[in-house]
């Protein structure tokens, strides 16, 4: 049995007539926000992001990706300076309260061995 245009045509197209106006409102609202983006970009310009879409796409994602990393190695790298200056900052504390001075070569030993 042949389909009607327009049911193939909603079914090829994703949309299976569920009535879910939340989602098309969503995407009206995202071709939206697109479109005032990209006012002013010249004919040219356009032709070039959407020729070169898929690679812009993948080397945004890339960055995202490298940025993330980079990010939780810099946590990483302060969280280690952090708990290096606790150390410190305890050995500056046990000095004092053991010795009463905070010169002393055994101390400079301590603190420089963190």
């Amino acid at each position: 049995m042949a389909e009607t245009g327009s049911d193939s045509d909603s079914c090829r197209s994703g949309y299976h007539g569920t009535g879910n106006n939340a989602d098309a409102a969503q995407a009206q609202a995202g071709k939206t926000k697109t479109n005032n983006a990209l006012i002013g970009v010249s004919a040219e310009d356009a032709s070039f992001l959407q020729k070169h879409y898929g690679m812009i796409a993948g080397l945004t994602s890339a960055g995202d990706k490298i940025f993330g990393t980079a990010g939780d190695v810099g946590e990483k790298y302060f969280s280690a300076i952090e708990q290096t200056l606790k150390k410190i900052e305890a050995s500056y504390q046990n000095q004092y309260r053991t010795q009463g001075t905070l010169i002393g070569q055994q101390f400079l030993l301590s603190a420089i061995s963190y």
